[in-house]
């Protein structure tokens, strides 16, 4: 059972895993047979931002409340608890990777995830050479494979990266809808593609304990352009082979007036174990589904959103003119009026599930959705908050391990570095 992953676009493990549809459509590619192939053989300067206030971001912790359903064994709750840890990230990091000029192998971008390996070295899914760079815990670099390209080994657009035990490390190719399995040192090992008529799969979820898939994609269907509506959601279970087997539920993602509104939500979700846990982020419920669509587990997330007012006086100023015009042109719609719960989940190596509270300054799509900053919270599989976190203003979270943390930062021009914590608990 694997402990270790690495959150990013997408990610998934057997211990934790997570998902993240953000509304970006691909052409799909010509249905192709499905192929099944084993192979042989220094700080950052942050941008300046107005933060939400601690006292609007540490919103009033509900009661918690559990009720077993005696017609099957589906648990329902608010999450919270009467108290709450409050965890800490040391502020300067452990290690820094990535610079603006330097050594190939040691240029950062378009970050897709990143991960601490068992062994102390930092593995990098780096999208913008479609590579895997693995970097000692000094920060010396140590390898690299992968590469652009359509064959064995190679990637079109990696999503996500994560960690499987042993030694493998699992890389996800969201164009390609291609699962590249390699041993660390870069020899690869399986690798598994996935077609459907009933969708496009572009988002990998994670393989149940069977060795089927949970795959999800967004249903493409005509939108009226003067109506809000959420993308349509779709999870599938693919069998070892990468054949789909059943669609096993279906959410909501993004909601679009053609494109996102300011505060959209967005659908993400985690496997644990083999229950997948979902939200779309808008009412804060948190859905946990077994491998054939059955509920086994509600709760909400503990944390009220801000109300539509604040809001709006977070997220003004940090529009551009253009973007401010726009803002002050769209209609008057109750849908405008919605603010996310939740904007970001990723799991740790202990198998809890860590939800950002929405920042309506930081996590729309016109600002960026940059993710960066804000206040986390670790929450049971039984929606039981374990504790609140912290995270610094600029740091946007990848990756959770037990005494380390790693995460992504931007500076001003642009330049991607990833960052290397320590988690302190108490």
């Amino acid at each position: 059972m694997a402990s270790w992953y690495a959150p990013g676009v997408v990610a998934s493990m057997t211990v934790g895993t997570l998902i993240r549809i953000a509304g970006r459509a691909y052409p799909h590619p010509a249905l192709s047979p499905l192929t099944r192939t084993v192979a042989i053989g220094k700080p950052v300067t942050s941008t300046p931002r107005i933060t939400m206030p601690a006292t609007k971001r540490l919103a009033l912790l509900l009661p918690i409340t559990v009720a077993v359903l005696a017609c099957d064994d589906t648990t329902s709750s608010s999450a919270g608890t009467g108290e709450t840890s409050s965890w800490s990230i040391v502020a300067d990091p452990e290690l820094i990777l990535g610079q603006l000029e330097g050594p190939a192998e040691t240029l950062l971008s378009q970050i897709r995830g990143a991960l601490v390996l068992p062994d102390g070295r930092i593995a990098v899914a780096d999208g913008g050479s479609n590579t895997i760079r693995l970097f000692n815990a000094d920060g010396s670099f140590d390898s690299m494979f992968g590469g652009e390209g359509q064959g064995p080994g190679e990637f079109e657009r990696i999503s996500t990266l994560h960690f499987h035990q042993p030694d493998e490390l699992w890389v996800y190719d969201g164009r390609a809808l291609r699962l590249s399995i390699f041993r660390t040192n870069g020899e690869l090992v399986e690798t598994t593609s996935f077609r459907s008529e009933a969708g496009f799969p572009e988002v990998y979820i994670g393989r149940f304990s069977d060795g089927h898939h949970a795959v999800a994609w967004i249903t493409q269907t005509a939108r009226a352009q003067d109506v809000v509506t959420p993308d349509p959601i779709e999870v599938g279970r693919f069998d070892p082979d990468g054949h789909l087997a059943e669609v096993v539920f279906e959410d909501s993602g993004m909601r679009r007036l053609g494109s996102p509104i300011p505060f959209s939500p967005h659908f993400a979700g985690a496997l644990i174990g083999d229950t997948v846990f979902t939200l779309n982020g808008l009412d804060g419920r948190v859905l946990g589904r077994g491998a054939s669509g059955d509920t086994v587990a509600e709760w909400t997330f503990p944390v009220a959103p801000v109300s539509a007012t604040e809001a709006r006086e977070l997220l003004v100023p940090q529009l551009d003119s253009s973007a401010l015009r726009r803002f002050e042109a769209l209609p008057g719609l109750p849908e405008f009026d919605a603010v996310p719960w939740v904007s970001d989940l990723i799991t740790d190596a202990g198998g809890r599930l860590w939800l950002k509270q929405y920042d309506p300054a930081l996590d729309g799509h016109w600002t960026g959705r940059r993710r960066t900053g804000g206040v986390w919270y670790a929450l049971s599989t039984a929606g039981e908050t374990v504790a609140s976190v912290e995270v610094p203003d600029s740091l946007r979270l990848l990756f959770v391990g037990e005494d380390q943390v790693v995460g992504l930062t931007r500076d001003d021009l642009g330049v991607e570095r990833i960052r290397v914590h320590r988690l302190v608990r108490p």
